[in-house]
C-alpha cells in the first residue's frame, strides 16, 4: 500500500470578472500566498484580505499570516514554538484566533486571541 501526502498550496480565486447582484463588475486575481513542501491548512480571510493559515514549522502547527498588500507572509507573533496552534480565524480588524493546545498539565486545549494569552482554556481528562 502506498501513501501520499497532500500538499497545499494556499491561492486565492482565479482571475475571472462577474456581476454581482447589485449590479456591480467585480474582478478577482488569483495569487499564490504559500509555498514549500509543508502542508498548509485551515484558511481564513477576512474582509480586508488579510489570510492566516496553519503550516507544520519544526514538527509544530504554526500560524501564519499575510497581511493584505503584503507580499510575504510570517509566523503570527505571540505563538509558542513548542505547541501545535491550529485551526486559525482572522476578524475585520486584523485579530486572528487559533487554537493551542499541550496547555497546563495533560491534554488541554487553549483558545488563544493574537498576542498568545489564552483567553478560554479546556481540560480533557
Amino acid at each position: 500500500m502506498y501513501l501520499t501526502k497532500l500538499i497545499v498550496l494556499l491561492c486565492v480565486v482565479s482571475v475571472f470578472s462577474c456581476i454581482d447582484s447589485a449590479g456591480q463588475t467585480r474582478t478577482y486575481n488569483r495569487t499564490q500566498i504559500s509555498t514549500g513542501a509543508f502542508n498548509h491548512e485551515s484558511p481564513s480571510i477576512n474582509n480586508r484580505g488579510d489570510v492566516v493559515w496553519s503550516q507544520q514549522v519544526g514538527g509544530f502547527w504554526q500560524v501564519q499570516i499575510l497581511r493584505a498588500g503584503t507580499t510575504i507572509p510570517s509566523a503570527l507573533p505571540g505563538q509558542a514554538v513548542d505547541h501545535n496552534n491550529t485551526n486559525p480565524t482572522i476578524d475585520d480588524a486584523g485579530d486572528a484566533m487559533y487554537l493551542k493546545d499541550g496547555v497546563g498539565q495533560g491534554v488541554a486545549r487553549a483558545v488563544v486571541l493574537n498576542g498568545g494569552q489564552p483567553f478560554e482554556f479546556h481540560k480533557i481528562n
